[in-house]
């Protein structure tokens, strides 16, 4: 493969360069765009009761992964808790 050299001025060549790079940014930020439109996140925060603490969590994590294998448009489906407070639960689930 032989590789050809350009005459065009170092500056010329940044250009179609940069240019290129913007091309393609703009492409996949359009793209991008049109999918986050139609997609919706959820936001749940609970207080869970310190004595059911344990029995919520396994009945949460059974919830996500029937939601997310059975319920249709759901991306994703998540729970974080406090660090210093674990009963408080956050629940966010994403869904188009």
């Amino acid at each position: 493969m032989e590789i050809k050299k350009t005459n065009l001025p170092l500056f010329l060549r940044g250009l179609f360069l940069v240019l290129g790079q913007c091309l393609l940014m703009l492409s996949l930020f359009e793209s991008a765009s049109a999918q986050a439109q139609n997609q919706v996140v959820r936001m749940a925060k609970l207080q869970i009761d310190s004595t059911q603490f344990e029995s919520y969590r396994a009945a949460l994590k059974e919830e996500i992964e029937t939601s997310i294998r059975v319920e249709p448009g759901v991306l994703t489906l998540y729970a974080v808790s406090e660090k210093n407070n674990p009963t408080h639960v956050i629940v966010f689930e994403n869904i188009c």
